[in-house]
């Protein structure tokens, strides 16, 4: 957070950038299906942070669920990682494929 603030980025974006990365590795931890490393990239280009979260797993065909920007019912279990990750950030996007794994940047 020490560098982000030096880069003059504020403490709110940081922690939503921060629980959107979070979340991304969440997801792929669980929903990969593979021994494969997960890569992690983050990087600073002017004052905006980026970051990247790619898996080697079993990937999976986008559907309406993927690209929903509302959170689920409130007493849903799952469902809740790509609409948060979808707020906590102004550029979001997933790309995935069968058997090719999935990349979050």
């Amino acid at each position: 957070m020490a560098f982000a603030q030096l880069q003059g980025i504020g403490n709110a974006d940081v922690a939503d950038f921060i629980g959107a990365v979070g979340e991304a590795l969440a997801n792929a931890i669980e929903h990969a299906h593979t021994v494969e490393p997960i890569e992690v990239s983050v990087w600073l280009l002017d004052d905006r942070l980026f970051a990247s979260v790619c898996d080697r797993g079993v990937g999976f065909l986008p559907n309406e669920r993927t690209v929903a920007q509302q959170l689920p019912e409130a007493f849903a279990e799952r469902g809740r990682g790509l609409p948060i990750m979808r707020r906590f950030t102004d550029i979001f996007s997933v790309h995935s494929a069968p058997g090719q794994g999935t990349a979050l940047h």
